[in-house]
């Protein structure tokens, strides 16, 4: 299954240009990515699923089970250069309003079955 979390940039620029910062759009869209991420991240934690990724040629961005710290869920992040990972960082995360807080990208997401 494929889950898409909108891209909010072009709606930010919208508001910030019409000096309205209550634009229901924005607003309804964030909403919904951060719902999306958020049963992400809870069906990883009850073990629902293995974890979900970033469809992307470019970012790695893979949240896991963590293999640092029980009960945690893990991101991983790099990016690809000539073809190969380059991994960059992790991130051990303890709710889903962490990993809200952390920040996600915009895109296609994945399951890890």
């Amino acid at each position: 299954m494929i889950y898409r979390i909108k891209n909010l940039c072009d709606e930010s620029k919208r508001m910030i240009r019409a000096k309205n910062f209550n634009y229901p759009q924005y607003e309804k869209d964030s909403q919904r990515n951060d719902l999306i991420i958020t049963r992400l991240f809870e069906d990883t934690a009850a073990g629902k699923i293995k974890g979900f990724y970033l469809v992307s040629d470019q970012d790695f961005k893979a949240y896991h089970r963590s293999t640092k710290e029980t009960g945690k869920i893990q991101l991983s992040s790099g990016f690809y250069r000539d073809g190969e990972l380059v991994p960059c960082y992790d991130v051990q995360l303890e709710s889903a309003a962490d990993l809200i807080r952390e920040g996600y990208s915009s895109g296609l997401y994945k399951i890890i079955a």
